[in-house]
């Protein structure tokens, strides 16, 4: 996470409750009811359990107050319009899963979770259309935003391309052959 301002009544998040923070997360909602940037992966963190957002929230509250503040949004038209989001969402904004996958299979699902909700894998590692939502055909499956190529490259067409038995290991372990 970059650095935020914490627990300070002036700047950040500090003077936000946990239904505020919880609307950021999950639904791209920022205090004062304005529409966030999808900058903010809160497309993926729309994935997250209640309970995970809410201890992360916790945890949040634990670190050191900072006074750090953010510099403005500088966009261009029209994208420094906010209320274009709200289309933007109405496009491309969903809590469902983006990947299909046997979650039948316990670690499987965990797997899923982790990468597509707190992981927010993909808002890297997926190529945007010309709206920047996210290219369905390729979900995990293309370069990072910087650029570089991820561990994820063009030739998987997704987390469905992978055998099985990658799969169940990308929800097992931290890192294996595919993600160094």
């Amino acid at each position: 996470m970059c650095p935020i301002s914490l627990r300070t009544e002036t700047a950040g998040i500090g003077s936000w409750t946990l239904a505020e923070f919880g609307n950021a997360m999950t639904r791209g909602v920022g205090k004062q009811g304005e529409h966030l940037y999808p900058s903010f992966p809160y497309g993926s963190y729309a994935r997250m359990t209640q309970k995970d957002v809410n201890d992360l929230w916790g945890f949040l509250r634990t670190l050191p107050k900072s006074a750090n503040v953010a510099p403005p949004h500088d966009l261009p038209f029209p994208f420094n319009i906010r209320l274009t989001l709200g289309g933007w969402k109405l496009l491309f904004f969903t809590d469902k899963p983006r990947v299909t996958v046997d979650t039948a299979n316990p670690k499987i699902a965990r797997g899923q979770y982790l990468v597509e909700g707190p992981g927010h894998c993909g808002e890297c590692h997926t190529p945007r259309n010309a709206l920047g939502g996210f290219r369905d055909s390729a979900v995990a499956g293309g370069r990072a935003q910087s650029g570089r190529r991820g561990p994820h490259s063009q030739h998987h067409a997704g987390l469905e391309k992978y055998r099985l038995m990658e799969r169940e290991r990308y929800g097992q372990l931290p890192r294996n052959r595919l993600h160094a």
